[in-house]
């Protein structure tokens, strides 16, 4: 017997903007939550420096309010707008 999937209001979503979203520029893998404000490479953090020796870590809102910020001010040129949107 399989589950139909749960309708799109009642699936989970992430706890943060830019959750499952952000990859290390060295290995490719995913940052993950790593403290309480903090994301960082999970293959650095969890298989060491032999996979990855990237041990930088970002503040969630330093990232986020980057990443917004770039967002705006592309959005504002309206031959972009067109592109993102039209």
């Amino acid at each position: 017997m399989s589950s139909s999937p749960k309708p799109f209001h009642q699936q989970p979503r992430p706890k943060f903007l830019l959750s499952g979203l952000i990859q290390c520029g060295c290995c490719g893998a995913g940052y993950v939550k790593v403290g309480k404000d903090r994301f960082g490479c999970a293959s650095a953090r969890n298989k060491g420096a032999a996979i990855c020796s990237n041990m930088l870590t970002v503040r969630r809102e330093t990232f986020e309010g980057i990443v917004i910020d770039d967002l705006e001010q592309g959005l504002m040129d309206p031959e972009l707008f067109k592109g993102v949107c039209g």
